[in-house]
């Protein structure tokens, strides 16, 4: 019987923003000069690399969407620096992916 968490592979090419704190988010990347993009959140205490964020990530690039999967701070595998942990209510770090990826390419849909 197959696993229902099995690894899926996903060839994410990962990027380091700097946040307005001085600190730092680890953002992986699918990308395929999509006009569209989609972010994708872990769950808490996740990653990009968990089986449901990968899994969601490689099926929407598969459809024509650019994936950026985010990494919540302290979540990459390396701690922050600063003296502050993630929650999903706080929207500054997602409004941060979100404006660092829009300078990057006018993107015509953003979803979440």
């Amino acid at each position: 019987m197959p696993s229902l968490r099995r690894k899926v592979p996903v060839p994410y090419v990962r990027e380091r923003i700097t946040t307005p704190d001085d600190d730092f988010l680890d953002l992986d990347w699918l990308r395929q000069d999509s006009d569209r993009l989609v972010v994708v959140t872990h769950g808490l205490e996740g990653s990009s690399d968990r089986h449901y964020a990968a899994g969601t990530a490689k099926a929407l690039f598969a459809e024509g969407w650019d994936v950026c999967a985010w990494n919540c701070r302290s979540c990459s595998g390396e701690m922050n620096r600063q003296f502050r942990l993630y929650h999903h209510g706080e929207t500054g770090d997602i409004h941060t992916v979100i404006q660092h990826a829009l300078a990057q390419r006018a993107y015509r849909t953003v979803a979440l």
